[in-house]
Order: structure tokens, then C-alpha cells, then sequence
């Protein structure tokens, strides 16, 4: 898990480390519609990232919900990022084996910024 933080090359903010967490949901679990309140990393908020490293391919019941888009069919390996800041979001698991993700927060490099300037690209770990 360290080797697919570090490729993300997030640097801490200016009160917080760079957090990674494995995250598990487990059937019928729900995290409820939210906006994050990341604030900690940086002064400018744009400046803040948090993707969401799949650890599994997705399996039917398994979701998150950006806005109003649902997102599912992912699979393992894929890395997603989001307006954490502007967008609503939600998860939930009502499917019948747990939900992995990495969840990665931190302020973004150049290095980071010049990652994601491409379309479907992929980062070797």
C-alpha cells in the first residue's frame, strides 16, 4: 500500500500528513451523502487530493456516488479522484463481499499534477 501512495507523489499539508487508509465496507454498510471537510492539507482546498485506489473489482451491490453520478463496473488497480470540495458524495455496500478501497489525502506536487494531465494513464508500482 505504501508503493501506491507514494506513486500518487502527494505532499503533506501544512497541519496533516499525507493520510493512506485502507478502507472496508462491509455488506450493508453505508457511508450517507457528505461533502469532505479537508481543509487541513492546504490554505486553497484545490490544492488538496484524495483518490480512491480500488483494490477489488467492483462486484454487483458495491457503490459510490459522486452528484448524481453512480459509479460501478471499476476494477482493481484503478485510481479515482474527485471535487471533493463542491461534489456530494456517498458510498454503500449492499452487495454480499466487503468493498476495498486505499484512500489516499494529500496536497498535490507537480509530480502529481503532471500524472493526471493524462487521460487513462497508467502508473507503474
Amino acid at each position: 500500500f505504501q508503493r501506491m501512495t507514494d506513486a500518487l507523489a502527494l505532499v503533506p499539508g501544512k497541519k496533516s500528513e499525507i493520510q493512506s487508509r485502507v478502507h472496508v465496507q462491509h455488506p450493508g454498510q453505508v457511508w450517507n451523502l457528505h461533502i469532505d471537510k479537508l481543509e487541513k492539507w492546504a490554505e486553497n482546498p484545490h490544492d488538496v487530493y484524495r483518490f480512491m485506489v480500488m483494490l477489488e473489482d467492483w462486484q454487483p451491490g458495491h457503490f459510490m456516488q459522486y452528484g448524481n453520478y453512480v459509479h460501478t463496473g471499476y476494477r482493481a488497480g484503478e485510481i479515482y479522484g474527485f471535487d471533493w470540495y463542491n461534489v456530494p458524495h456517498c458510498t454503500a455496500n449492499a452487495g454480499h463481499t466487503p468493498r476495498c478501497t486505499l484512500l489516499v489525502t494529500g496536497k498535490a506536487s507537480q509530480e502529481t499534477l503532471n500524472l493526471f494531465s493524462t487521460y487513462n494513464l497508467s502508473i507503474r508500482v
